[in-house]
């Protein structure tokens, strides 16, 4: 089973999925070393019967698998595409001594907005004769991966993270925030222990970008770091971008484990993230930190710092660190 959310329209990805995606996939296979793959006949828009053979590595014989495929939509108005073997006889025009294997799938594409919907994609096989079971994990992600190709002809993050981005520096523009008790202890607490350090304070470093000065504090259990730039953007737009913590850029190329987020309101959350730091004999790391912005006068403050929740216990196999981070 493989699920995503594309930025399509159910119909949109159903059109898609019979023209783009299955081009796509008739040059992968070519590419791949696999002997076949054709559509046999179309007794409709929606209705075709197609036969694939698919190379198997030394010394299992080839697969071949010839599939019934119908498109409809059910009751509920989701779109749904089904394939379901056909016992038939194939005449490649070339000698494949293939072993005929089974292979049943259900697509259901659910609307969730204008814009986007869900897909779902279920698939049953079975290879026929003996297959090693590592070698039938190995296939199924590839078989998997037609959903994937759908998400990538769609995707459009760099728009949505835009659109996000804009309505949360709208917020913090414009829409007044009450703080509790404690939130106000947060911020005061970042800004005790690292808003009033100044760049005398610190040893400068060598900075990879000639426009980010940067400088550090050792201790013996830790160390303080400072990076000052001057960005060609506005306090929100700057904030909203570092706030957005769980946007599609970030979630993709941040290189974390796992991520995630609990908002408590506009200007509160918790935040949770673990890393592989890729150093032999080194436990993964996690860090919580509740997350909160507040305006300061013609400034506006970000800070991190570590906080318990219950939805985020501490787990044995994980080394939970210890951070503060403060944004000025």
């Amino acid at each position: 089973m493989y699920v995503a959310v594309l930025d399509c329209s159910a119909r949109d990805a159903l059109a898609s999925w019979s023209s783009v995606v299955s081009r796509k996939r008739m040059r992968n296979s070519s590419e791949q070393g696999h002997p076949a793959r054709l559509v046999l006949r179309r007794t409709g828009s929606n209705d075709l019967v197609w036969a694939n053979v698919k190379k198997m590595p030394f010394p299992l014989h080839n697969r071949e698998f010839v599939n019934h495929q119908v498109c409809c939509s059910d009751v509920n108005g989701d779109l749904l595409i089904t394939t379901v073997p056909v016992d038939e006889v194939i005449d490649y025009g070339m000698k494949t001594n293939p072993v005929r294997g089974l292979a049943r799938t259900l697509m259901r594409l659910i609307p969730a907005g204008e814009s986007q919907c869900k897909v779902a994609y279920y698939m049953y096989g079975d290879a026929g004769g003996r297959i090693p079971a590592f070698v039938m994990g190995s296939k199924i992600p590839l078989a998997l991966g037609a959903v994937g190709d759908l998400r990538e002809e769609f995707q459009r993050d760099d728009e949505i993270d835009k659109l996000e981005r804009d309505q949360l520096a709208r917020v913090i523009k414009d829409e007044p925030q009450t703080y509790t008790a404690e939130e106000d202890i947060l911020i005061n607490k970042g800004l005790a222990k690292l808003g009033m350090l100044e760049w005398e304070h610190f040893e400068e470093l060598k900075s990879p970008d000639h426009l980010v000065k940067m400088g550090k504090i050792l201790f013996d259990d830790g160390g303080v770091g400072l990076g000052n730039v001057t960005v060609d953007a506005s306090i929100e737009v700057c904030a909203a971008w570092e706030i957005a913590k769980m946007n599609r850029e970030q979630v993709r190329d941040a290189g974390s484990l796992e991520r995630s987020f609990a908002m408590t309101n506009d200007h509160h959350g918790v935040y949770h993230v673990v890393y592989d730091i890729k150093i032999p004999g080194f436990q993964q790391r996690e860090f919580l930190s509740s997350r909160v912005w507040r305006q300061q006068g013609d400034k506006l403050a970000v800070l991190y710092d570590d906080v318990e929740h219950p939805d985020f216990p501490v787990s044995p196999s994980l080394v939970r660190g210890s951070t503060t981070i403060y944004y000025e």
